[in-house]
């Protein structure tokens, strides 16, 4: 049998497929604008939104990406300063802190801005609260997207809190550690990441998780992260910056609060794993 070329890359034939609405009152496909459009934004663009990954969008090739048609999302690896001009043109990234300090400030009124705030606990109360402030402050002139959850009830705190755009889910790309990489399970044992196995639970920083599926990728270009995990360049390793790390502060909830994932070919010393 040949296997599919969807199987190769991730994604199961029964992922990928659309749902007809229960009723609807178009009467011809003709009738169907595939377009999303953003206010203040004179395009329309492709229903995608290319996501805040540094391999993908950066402040070199974001402009590229609205030309060919594609809303995309600059990355918070990207310059403070840079970021609060692009957030009037594209989706930009800030983490909850800034979006909690620098955009209740720093944000022109009278022009609509594209928030993404990105962070790696979706489902915070935090996050809510903040969100409810932005719109309290800002209106419709601030459209916030933020996330991921993999929760459906957190819809509706998000449509309280007036979000316009929630990241579904939590993917796993074409990232990958090596053989040999060892990964601890819920119970604190440890196994070589080419022997756990779907239905495993693994340790993370909100408990465990189980493996749902596992794949395998051949690469020749890899790099070292602290000397001992060998991994591809693209691999994201959820990270907290040094200078957002008060002194005497540094718990785990305040680590959940502040962490976000970065690249490996991003990693520099100004950043703390929080786990390798």
């Amino acid at each position: 049998m040949v296997e599919s070329k969807l199987t190769h890359v991730g994604y199961e034939l029964s992922e990928v497929n659309l749902v007809q609405a229960d009723i609807s009152f178009i009467n011809h496909r003709a009738e169907c604008n595939p377009y999303l459009k953003f206010e203040g934004v004179d395009k329309d663009f492709y229903p995608v939104i290319v996501s805040p990954m540094g391999a993908v969008t950066n402040e070199k090739n974001y402009k590229k990406w609205l030309d060919e048609g594609f809303m995309c999302v600059v990355p918070r690896t990207v310059d403070i300063g840079y970021r609060l001009e692009t957030m009037y043109e594209a989706f930009t990234s800030f983490s909850l802190n800034e979006a909690e300090s620098i955009l209740t400030e720093n944000v022109d009124k009278n022009r609509i801005s594209y928030i993404c705030i990105d962070l790696a606990q979706g489902t915070m109360n935090r996050l809510y609260e903040v969100c409810k402030r932005l719109k309290s402050v800002y209106g419709e002139q601030m459209i916030i997207m933020t996330g991921n959850v993999a929760n459906p009830d957190a819809y509706y705190y998000y449509a309280d809190a007036g979000i316009d755009y929630l990241r579904a889910s939590v993917g796993t790309g074409s990232r990958c550690v090596c053989a040999g990489t060892k990964v601890t399970l819920f119970d604190g044992s440890v196994k070589n990441i080419e022997d756990v196995t779907v239905g495993d639970l693994v340790k993370t920083i909100d408990g465990s998780s189980e493996v749902i599926n596992t794949f395998h990728n051949y690469t020749d270009t890899t790099i070292i992260v602290n000397n001992n995990i060998e991994c591809t360049p693209d691999h994201k390793f959820l990270v907290v910056r040094k200078t957002d790390l008060p002194v005497g502060e540094i718990t785990d909830e305040k680590i959940k609060e502040l962490s976000f994932y970065i690249e490996a070919e991003k990693l520099t010393n100004e950043y703390l794993l929080v786990s390798d």
